[in-house]
């Protein structure tokens, strides 16, 4: 049964950090595979200065096939499909559905963890699937459930998607923080308030 990490996120934009993390896991041989799971719209953000879905989509693939691991690191539409707001028990469940012959294993940031108990039928969710936490800067999760697992070796997200689009808001370049192709993309399709 291949082990298939759902690291799920609005990736506005896709970047440097989160290519990272799923590459840890798969150099630390902790998944068979990852899949970059875009949400159209996180229940807990506003949606003011999302990009286009198919756009945020298309950046998750190009950055999984310049990743370590094309082969292995792959983006995915299923929330795409789903009802909306898109909550994270749904996504496993039809994950699950979908693929029966995987292990799902959930992947969130420890700034998620302390507000798990907020989420929809969180409960079951920790009933039904692993759930491991990478590193953020400035979270130290503590009272953490049992089913969960901290990955505390993994690499430090001291930035976010967030601080790339300040960036881009100043007119400063993010390339550094982001793979080539999603950088490429972002400027031909001016997103994020680029011009041409």
């Amino acid at each position: 049964m291949k082990r298939t990490v759902v690291y799920s996120g609005s990736f506005n934009p896709v970047h440097n950090g989160h290519v990272s993390i799923a590459e840890y896991l798969i150099a630390n041989r902790l998944a068979d595979e990852v899949w970059l799971v875009v949400s159209p719209r996180n229940p807990f953000k506003a949606a003011a200065g999302l990009a286009p879905e198919q756009d945020r989509l298309a950046m998750a693939g190009l950055a999984a096939r310049s990743s370590r691991y094309p082969d292995r690191i792959r983006s995915c539409d299923i929330e795409l499909g789903l009802p909306r707001p898109s909550y994270t028990i749904d996504t496993l469940h039809a994950l699950s559905a979908r693929h029966p012959g995987r292990e799902f294993v959930l992947l969130i940031g420890a700034d998620n963890l302390g507000r798990l108990d907020r989420w929809k039928s969180s409960d079951v969710l920790l009933r039904d699937y692993p759930v491991w936490v990478y590193p953020r800067e400035g979270y130290t999760p503590t009272a953490i459930p049992e089913q969960v697992q901290l990955l505390a070796d993994a690499p430090l997200l001291d930035f976010a998607a967030t601080d790339i689009r300040r960036m881009l808001s100043r007119g400063a370049s993010p390339e550094s923080h982001l793979p080539a192709a999603v950088w490429a993309y972002i400027q031909t399709h001016c997103l994020y308030g680029i011009r041409r």
